[in-house]
């Protein structure tokens, strides 16, 4: 599965389960790239994640540093006292999240966090939307795979003894041979 997918749909998982965003949202928390609401069934939330950029950190394995924008977009109907609804229901997914050790293992580091506030009009009740913003920082690599089997190993020791000799190092003497033929899991010499 990919990192920003788990990352988000765990995160769908763990506000369902906080009780203090169940008793202010109820169970209209949705993992989805569109606005998933109307007008009536406010207040919920969206968890989107919006972008993902990585900067290679490897010559021979493919892998990433990678940084992902984890958007928790807080839907509340626009009335009086909306940016206290909006705020109220910010502050108990930042209680859940940022205070969650499963949450914070699963990223690096998280990179920076910023709240915005914009107006969703998209049918005849607007609403107002608090965007929580989550730069996340991951490490992701991509093993290689080979479809080649293994059928024996031929190594050559050459023992580099510090305390045998004053000038330690290499010196092209073979002190022994290993051969290991894995079909038959014998001849280890």
């Amino acid at each position: 599965m990919l990192a920003r997918q788990e990352i988000r749909e765990y995160v769908v998982q763990r506000l369902r389960q906080d009780t203090a965003v169940k008793g202010l949202v109820g169970a209209k928390i949705y993992d989805s790239k569109v606005t998933p609401f109307v007008g009536k069934e406010l207040p919920g939330i969206n968890v989107v994640t919006r972008t993902q950029n990585a900067t290679s950190r490897s010559i021979n394995i493919v892998s990433f540093q990678s940084t992902l924008d984890l958007r928790v977009e807080i839907y509340v109907t626009e009335m009086t006292g909306w940016a206290a609804k909006a705020d109220a229901i910010a502050e108990a997914v930042e209680e859940c999240l940022l205070s969650d050790p499963e949450f914070t293992k699963r990223i690096s580091e998280l990179e920076t966090y910023d709240v915005e506030y914009s107006l969703s009009d998209q049918g005849a009740r607007p609403a107002v939307v608090e965007i929580l913003s989550f730069k996340l920082s991951y490490f992701q690599t991509y093993q290689p795979t080979i479809t080649d089997d293994l059928n024996s190993v031929d190594i050559d020791v050459d023992v580099i003894d510090p305390i045998a000799d004053p000038h330690p190092g290499p010196d092209g003497r073979i002190e022994f041979k290993v051969k290991a033929n894995l079909q038959e899991d014998q001849n280890v010499r």
